[in-house]
């Protein structure tokens, strides 16, 4: 997400979490279905919408953003 590249996950409750909306998901534990996904990712190239909305959510766990969070909650 940070690194601007297309992400394919597996849509395993911990993971889908985190990336829902900002990757590609296929059903866990099924090669078949990971395989399907990387194919229509090779077929259809990048999804630019996604990958820009994914490293979004990534820089707002910048480690200079999450420390300022940090020492806001300190000085309270």
């Amino acid at each position: 997400m940070a690194s601007k590249t297309q992400l394919i996950t597996t849509d395993i409750k911990e993971l889908k979490e985190l990336v829902s909306g900002y990757a590609i998901l296929a059903k866990p534990c099924n090669t078949e279905s990971l395989a399907a996904k990387i194919k229509e990712f090779l077929r259809n190239g990048p999804d630019k919408r996604m990958i820009e909305k994914a490293h979004k959510k990534a820089l707002e766990f910048d480690y200079r953003r999450v420390i300022g969070r940090y020492l806001d909650i300190y000085s309270e």
